[in-house]
């Protein structure tokens, strides 16, 4: 009898045991509602490539825009970037047929450097696992090209202007992966009047709208990897 009941007893520890380890096993799969979640950052020593499209949201100008962030150092609940930015835009609704006998056409170029402050966001929505979020700032230049003619003459040009922004962005990376990402930013831009540095034919005078400012408030959208 003593034997019976102790191999009883040592049978309802194993089960008991295993029990216990199936239940965790379930919690661990299938998240309660209380699970907490914390955004992506990019980590120092970590770099995010991107390739991405532009538009002003009154479609002033558009084009591409090829960016590099590289983590730096944790700062705060967050983490710190620099990088750099290269773009080209066409001016669209901006430029054209201005009025009867004057047509413009600009395209710019453009380079700044870019801090991001990549943001530590905590929630229950199981997806803020795959999300990232940041800040940004940039400064650099922007050389515009361009082609003026009116009823006298063809005129070309090329002016330069210093370029500052500032927005906001955020990155997705679709099934919780840790290299390929997608996302996007909003930006507002300040472009003072572009500064005329060589002219075609020389001495020629361009038009006030051939070197207006062309800033304002603009959508990226991008493709990128993390290395």
């Amino acid at each position: 009898m003593a034997r019976r009941a102790l191999a009883l007893m040592t049978i309802s520890a194993a089960a008991a045991a295993f029990a216990g380890s199936a239940d965790s096993g379930e919690e661990d799969a299938f998240p309660t509602a209380g699970t907490r979640y914390e955004s992506r950052l990019l980590p120092p020593g970590a770099t995010d490539a991107r390739l991405g499209a532009h538009a002003d949201v009154l479609l002033s100008t558009a084009g591409g825009v090829l960016v590099g962030d590289h983590g730096i150092a944790s700062l705060g609940p967050g983490a710190l970037a620099l990088g750099l930015e290269l773009g080209v835009g066409k001016c669209l609704v901006a430029c054209g047929r201005l009025s009867p006998d004057l047509v413009v056409d600009r395209l710019l170029f453009s380079a700044a450097a870019r801090v991001t402050y990549h943001l530590t966001i905590h929630g229950t929505a199981p997806n803020l696992a795959a999300t990232g979020f940041y800040a940004l700032v940039e400064g650099g230049a922007a050389l515009n090209l361009v082609d003026e003619q009116d009823a006298n003459a063809r005129i070309h040009a090329v002016t330069y202007s210093p370029v500052i922004t500032a927005g906001l962005g955020t990155t997705y990376f679709p099934g919780n992966s840790d290299e390929i990402f997608a996302g996007g930013e909003v930006r507002a831009t300040y472009m003072p009047r572009f500064t005329v540095l060589s002219v075609d034919p020389p001495l020629s005078a361009l038009q006030p709208q051939s070197v207006a400012p062309l800033p304002g408030v603009s959508l990226i959208f991008f493709m990128g990897a993390r290395f």
